[in-house]
């Protein structure tokens, strides 16, 4: 797992330095003494370097809390400061020779007051310190940060003074990762215009303030990104970012990233591009596997076969707007003549064990057949059962000698959902792009075999950069949009 990680060093190493010197510090505790040692143990944090790089990336220290926490969980140091600069010394003195753990915050979160009397010299360290969570971010927020109190930087870290001079090194870690993508238009002579970027559900909506080893709170829920809400264009042989967020670290199901938009000439300045949504008129065969229909009794054309993720039902929507909006109410099959009927809101399927329907993470096998409206079956020998309306509820109905339904209310309509794109300049202009695209591909990196592998979390401290290049051949009318996958670098990454 470690080879995906990438130690970003944008603001320094920290320099542990232990020396015998005098007691000088006055928030240093001075425990009982041991028989035959003495306070002949100092520590001097030598933390940052002389680097200019924006608060929000974590590079400078608007305000810094230095914890020295000896083994019987007791804080016998503490040095808060504002430094407000990308370094900063924090020596503690008269210390006894021993086992210590340090506790860095740089930046800390605003609801976290570590200079109360609960964080003193001579207190016990609150045991829920290590442990504390970052906000919960809730819809598609993504952690963000800015120039006024700056990132989050944290480390905890077994130090041991013993005599003479010691020294150990050690890295703050940023709470969070940082995606980002860029694409770079190879089209001679061409502009190129993107609409959306969509990424699969990893933005985690919780972390934690201090590493657990890259382990994941429980109560984490993976959620979507926010849209993008500017059309971004790039020129012929030029590029830009397309999407660029912190985000928690995360150990999601899935990394997939979808980039729709369009090729346009040159003299063309797209402003906006709305996406129509629309439900089509009754039919009763699938055009191709995959695309969204809503389903319509046949019986009553007030009625929609629905699902809430746990049961199916029939419901009357308002109009088409709630058919649109509503993804309960939308399906896809993976065939045309039979397959799987998967409800696109939920993500769930329609099984069928026995005579009865349940919702569930895979698939019963359905055959589609039409007789005056189409009916969703399953088997084909001896008993047939058939998706059947009954006033709000669905149950089936059977049939022992034939492959169609006697009852109107085992009928159904479908109706096409489709979503077509509307490029227009400044002025309300509709423009017509060379071609329209969409693209879904997962996001790869490279291994430590030099091989590519998918990815499968990100981690705080990291930078996944990812690049995708677009190719057009408009005379051979060929299209290639290829992403770079993200390679681990040897040399220092930083967030700017």
């Amino acid at each position: 797992m470690n080879k995906l990680r990438n130690k970003i060093l944008t603001w320094g190493t920290v320099i542990l330095l232990f020396a015998g010197v005098g007691c000088e510090d006055q928030d240093t505790a001075f425990p009982s003494q041991e028989e035959g040692r003495g306070r002949d143990a100092s520590l001097t944090l030598a933390i940052g370097e002389n680097l200019s790089r924006a608060a929000k990336d974590g590079d400078s220290m608007k305000k810094l809390v230095v914890l020295l926490v000896d083994v019987n969980s007791e804080i016998v140091g503490r040095d808060i400061s504002t430094p407000d600069a990308v370094s900063q010394t924090v020596t503690f003195t008269g210390l006894l020779r021993g086992q210590y753990t340090l506790y860095i915050i740089a930046n800390a979160p605003g609801d976290l007051d570590l200079s109360t009397a609960a964080y003193e010299v001579g207190a016990t360290l609150p045991g829920t310190l290590k442990d504390r969570l970052l906000v919960t971010l809730s819809g598609t927020d993504t952690p963000s940060y800015d120039d006024t109190d700056g990132m989050p930087l944290t480390l905890v870290k077994e130090v041991a003074l013993s005599p003479g001079a010691n020294q150990i090194s050690a890295e703050l870690e940023r709470v969070v990762g940082r995606f980002s993508v860029s694409v770079y238009n190879h089209i001679d002579n061409k502009k190129l215009c993107i609409s959306n970027v969509e990424l699969s559900d990893f933005n985690a909506s919780i972390g934690y303030l201090f590493n657990h080893n890259n382990t994941i709170p429980g109560a984490v829920t993976y959620r979507s990104f926010p849209p993008l809400t500017d059309i971004i264009s790039i020129a012929s042989h030029g590029s830009a970012s397309v999407f660029d967020k912190y985000l928690y670290e995360n150990i999601a199901s899935t990394y997939e990233m979808t980039i729709e938009g369009a090729i346009f000439e040159e003299s063309d300045n797209p402003a906006t591009c709305v996406i129509n949504q629309n439900i089509g008129s009754n039919q009763t065969s699938i055009n191709s596997p995959d695309d969204v229909y809503v389903i319509r009794s046949y019986s009553d054309n007030t009625y929609y076969l629905y699902t809430n993720g746990s049961t199916l039902s029939a419901k009357q929507p308002a109009d088409d707007n709630e058919l649109i909006n509503d993804k309960n109410y939308q399906w896809q099959f993976s065939g045309t003549s039979s397959g799987t009927m998967k409800n696109v809101g939920t993500d769930r399927y329609i099984t069928i064990s026995g005579s009865k329907l349940y919702i569930g993470t895979t698939g019963s096998n359905f055959n589609f057949g039409a007789s005056t409206g189409i009916y969703f079956r399953s088997g084909t020998t001896g008993r047939r059962y058939f998706i059947n309306r009954n006033g709000g509820g669905i149950n089936t109905t059977n049939n022992r000698t034939s492959d169609t339904p006697n009852d109107n209310n085992s009928l159904w309509y479908l109706r096409p959902y489709t979503e077509t794109e509307e490029w227009k300049d400044a002025g309300g202009n509709t423009l017509t792009p060379v071609k329209n695209f969409s693209v879904t591909t997962p996001i790869n990196y490279i291994n430590s075999f030099g091989a590519t592998a998918a990815l499968k979390y990100i981690y705080r401290n990291e930078h996944l950069h990812t690049t995708a290049n677009v190719f057009y051949n408009e005379g051979q009318g060929t299209f290639n949009f290829e992403v770079i996958p993200w390679e681990k670098k040897t040399a220092d990454i930083t967030f700017d």
